[in-house]
């Protein structure tokens, strides 16, 4: 399991989460095909090298426009909002 003690993504978390999504995609859908993964727009998805990962991954990036939290995510928007601290 991965994880990271504060439960941030910032950056370098981020980088080691897209090699390993990567090497995942690899052994489930080979090398040449390509994929898309759906992303908000949080700093550490915005990051080139991220980015630069990713598409020699061939995973291909869909960012959803902002402040949509409320809309696709909906624990966010009632449960989690609440239990927030």
């Amino acid at each position: 399991m991965f994880w990271q003690q504060k439960a941030w993504v910032d950056s370098a978390v981020m980088r080691q989460l897209a090699h390993r999504f990567v090497a995942h995609k690899k052994e489930v859908h080979g090398e040449d095909v390509w994929v898309l993964l759906f992303c908000d727009n949080l700093k550490a998805h915005l990051d080139q090298e991220v980015k630069q990962i990713f598409g020699d991954g061939k995973v291909l990036l869909c960012y959803l426009p902002p402040n949509m939290t409320n809309f696709i995510q909906p624990i966010d928007a009632g449960l989690g909002r609440s239990v927030r601290c």
